[in-house]
């Protein structure tokens, strides 16, 4: 595990219980961001860091064209690197952060106060308060587009990212969701009472967590968020059908679809070679219908291999292989 803090970077090899200081190798201490693009991660503040070795090692890297001094947000789209400043917009390098030009063509204000990446696109959060506002790019950061159909007021306080699969929080309405690159959001505050206030999303193994800015911690299955329905969803299929996952070799991420002909309580499971539980996909009722369900080994933290899926309802048990190749 990394962690990013004002007094630089810590490392801890046992799940947190323990951290060690890796500050050797720059200068500057406050570093509010990290992100892994293939074996490279990358750590920023008032500057840019780069390790080659899994976080152990560090060197400062050149930023030449990155005109703000301070990144306050890094996302990953395939191989390219952006940079969110708070002053000076967004930042895209595609050389590993070694030169950097402008790439927020169309997004209102240079105050940017989310950037995170989801499959292709990008969406970033930006303005000033109490207008804080929702863009996202499909093209790399050349161009860039508000996105606000379905969230109750322009003001956001979060943005966090599960696979394709984009959470919002917005200041006194709670936590809001799109599935579908941004055309709509919907509200999915089941379960935190009167009071909204978020300042932090996280995920851990099969459950997504939001973090109370008065304190405390709310969390929910993935499944029950992200789990979404195929166009059409007035078709009843007529048998049980488990397709192949698609793609298949994948990295990091794949779909499988499903169909189910009545109501049911489905178990859809990830296991690895040995026949161990590697993650629980889904684990409720559903309706009859199309699905398809988004498997991010990232999230799951899932290292290259063989793994299988099963899915198993009360009358209904199939195995299928799939192969993570990173």
């Amino acid at each position: 595990m990394l962690a990013g803090a004002d007094s630089g970077l810590f490392l801890s090899t046992n799940n947190g219980e323990n951290w060690t200081s890796i500050n050797s190798g720059f200068s500057f201490k406050s570093i509010p961001t990290i992100v892994k693009m293939g074996s490279k991660l990358f750590a920023g503040g008032a500057g840019l860091l780069v390790s080659t070795d899994g976080g152990l090692g560090w060197s400062v890297v050149s930023t030449n064209g990155l005109t703000y001094p301070f990144i306050s947000y890094l996302a990953v789209v395939g191989m390219d690197l952006f940079a969110g400043t708070t002053g000076g917009g967004v930042f895209r390098s595609t050389d590993n952060g070694e030169n950097w030009t402008k790439a927020d063509n169309g997004i209102i204000s240079t105050n940017i106060s989310g950037l995170v990446s989801a499959g292709t696109y990008l969406y970033a959060s930006a303005g000033t308060f109490p207008t804080i506002q929702i863009f996202y790019s499909s093209d790399n950061g050349s161009n860039w587009n508000l996105t606000s159909n379905g969230l109750p007021s322009p003001n956001v306080t979060i943005l966090f990212s599960i696979g394709t699969n984009v959470f919002s929080a917005i200041e006194t309405k709670g936590v809001y969701l799109t599935t579908d690159n941004g055309i709509s959001w919907s509200e999915v505050n089941d379960g935190f009472g009167s009071s909204k206030y978020f300042s932090a999303f996280g995920v851990l193994a099969q459950d997504v967590f939001v973090a109370h800015q008065n304190g405390g911690a709310y969390r929910r299955p993935v499944s029950q968020l992200i789990t979404s329905i195929e166009p059409n969803p007035g078709v009843k299929p007529a048998l049980y059908e488990l397709s192949q996952n698609y793609p298949n070799p994948f990295n990091p991420t794949t779909k499988i679809r499903f169909s189910i002909p009545n109501a049911q309580f489905i178990i859809l499971k990830v296991y690895d070679a040995f026949g161990q539980e590697a993650a629980i996909l889904i684990s409720e009722e559903l309706q009859a219908g199309l699905y398809v369900k988004e498997l991010d080994a990232g999230n799951l933290g899932l290292a290259s291999g063989v793994y299988y899926y099963r899915m198993q309802a009360d009358d209904f048990n199939q195995t299928k292989k799939l192969i993570l190749m990173r």
